[in-house]
């Protein structure tokens, strides 16, 4: 059985470069506390990047409390001090104006169909790719660049999908957040941008996010 609670894997995932994180709002296993605590987080709303302030409250982790009595609460549920509540929590970037592309947000990744971003005069295409009985790769392609996202020698790719596509750093080019791992249990977001593309790749990746189900 499934829980929509994830439990945060405190000792994976940690910022890839340049002091970038990401981080959902939401109910986490208390380890979270030691990754946010002390530090500036920006939202991600639907236009914008803004400074926000985190809550913690103290809520029961269906995995870490199952079978403990009412009154133990590892889990964390986070959010920010703002009535609507971010997409994202965000550290490395600049507050400030952002440019979405909302028809991409939700788009499953995982069963081999191309999906094509309109982003102003670019094209994209996001696509799942087999590579040999058990592997799978996660492909981005804009013209005649092609550049490999994610890869797996083996597991399923339920938990593909493209969770918002645009310009988060003010460069004009497309920046994503994905999710993607190799197991439907496991939920690792995934930050991309432009702006930190090495020679011959459109993207970098610069901060993960991984969680773990029951």
């Amino acid at each position: 059985m499934r829980l929509s609670l994830l439990a945060l894997t405190v000792a994976a995932s940690p910022a890839l470069a340049g002091g970038f994180d990401i981080i959902t709002p939401g109910q986490h296993h208390g380890g979270v506390v030691e990754r946010v605590s002390g530090k500036s987080w920006l939202g991600l709303f639907a236009t914008d990047l803004r400074p926000v302030k985190l809550t913690t409250k103290a809520v029961r982790d269906p995995v870490d409390d199952d079978g403990k009595p009412p009154s133990v609460m590892t889990g964390l549920e986070l959010s920010s001090d703002t009535k609507e509540q971010p997409r994202f929590l965000m550290r490395g970037l600049r507050a400030g104006a952002v440019k979405p592309l909302p028809a991409a947000e939700g788009r499953f990744l995982g069963d081999m169909t191309p999906s094509e971003l309109q982003f102003d005069s670019v094209r994209a295409t996001l696509l799942a790719e087999r590579t040999g009985p058990t592997g799978t790769r996660l492909v981005l392609r804009v013209g005649e660049v092609k550049q490999t996202l994610y890869e797996q020698k083996e597991g399923d790719t339920e938990g593909w999908s493209l969770l918002w596509a645009g310009d988060l750093d003010g460069d004009g080019l497309l920046d994503l957040v994905l999710s993607a791992d190799h197991h439907y249990n496991t939920s690792t977001l995934r930050l991309f941008l432009s702006s930190h593309a090495k020679k011959g790749q459109l993207v970098r990746e610069v901060a993960t996010f991984t969680e773990l189900g029951c």
